[in-house]
């Protein structure tokens, strides 16, 4: 009996597993896993906790198969898979047990996730068609696209897990989508980028910021290029008081128009704000600019300098 496994090579899992594994078990650079799809050959895997699958050429109906069968798996991690059928990226099952789930950069045009299970969740890859439903329990999901994309198209891809999700972490620039957005009502943590170059930086977080009501952290990067003044034109975005929110980190602050605005947006919505974080962009001279913005900071904020 093995707790934990590695291959590296081609392998067909249905010979290669005589042992039964009861940890974790990683499996690399692989051209296929031809005769997953058949239980009674690879029984050795039955009781397995965790599986990590990388450069898996051809997957075909193989994490369906783990699913099903591996009664006790609790985590898959997929890294730089594909040859899945149909070209879907389905992870759906009876899995009682299977609690997290890690997607890297894998090739699929559809990704299909339906587990009531399911507590944590983190994508890393191309935008596409994404179809999360009927996951409950979620309470934290980390998604990273290669482009910007719609901060409303994002939270409508999670409407299912809303009412649990309680950490978020957005490691893609968003971009203010005109359509509103359902309200996450347990979100305690958030972590965002905006782009503080565009017009809409603020109107963008105000609709983020209503959407959290019990947000507690907000950690805040900011992105985008040094515009011109008189290319600026930041629209304002009504008030909106916020009870919660007792922490801000803002991370490559430049001194830029939206930066600051961005922030006194913050201090003057956020009415038990309690401490500001600022990480500076070493690159650009931004002392100037960060002692005329702590001069707007009340006193009863404590601001620090990272």
């Amino acid at each position: 009996m093995l707790d934990e496994g590695l291959y590296s090579g081609s392998m067909d899992l249905a010979y290669e597993s005589a042992h039964t594994f009861m940890g974790k078990y990683e499996m690399k650079e692989c051209d296929g896993l031809t005769d997953i799809a058949h239980p009674c050959k690879h029984m050795g895997f039955k009781f397995l906790k965790s599986i990590r699958l990388i450069a898996i050429a051809t997957m075909g109906e193989a994490l369906n198969c783990l699913l099903v069968n591996c009664v006790c798996l609790q985590e898959v991690s997929l890294h730089n898979c594909g040859g899945f059928r149909d070209d879907r990226l389905r992870v759906v099952g009876p899995s009682k047990q299977l609690m997290h789930l890690e997607i890297v950069n894998c090739h699929a045009e559809v990704l299909e996730i339906n587990h009531p299970n399911l507590v944590s969740f983190r994508y890393d890859g191309d935008y596409k068609t994404f179809f999360l439903w009927n996951a409950p329990l979620l309470a934290e999901v980390s998604l990273k696209y290669t482009r910007a994309v719609s901060h409303s198209v994002v939270f409508s891809s999670l409407y299912s897990c809303h009412p649990n999700m309680e950490v978020l972490k957005l490691n893609s620039t968003l971009f203010y989508g005109n359509h509103g957005i359902t309200k996450l009502a347990n979100l305690k943590h958030l972590e965002v980028k905006i782009a503080a170059d565009e017009d809409c930086c603020v109107l963008l977080l105000a609709s983020i910021i209503e959407a959290s009501p019990k947000l507690q952290k907000l950690v805040l990067e900011l992105t985008g290029v040094v515009r011109p003044e008189h290319e600026i034109g930041i629209k304002e975005a009504a008030n909106c008081s916020h009870n919660s929110l007792r922490e801000v980190e803002v991370r490559d602050y430049r001194g830029r128009p939206g930066d600051d605005k961005l922030i006194m947006y913050l201090i003057e919505n956020a009415v038990k704000l309690e401490k500001i974080v600022m990480h500076p962009n070493e690159e650009r001279a931004v002392d100037p600019y960060m002692r005329q913005l702590k001069r707007q900071v009340p006193k009863h904020i404590n601001f620090v300098r990272l």
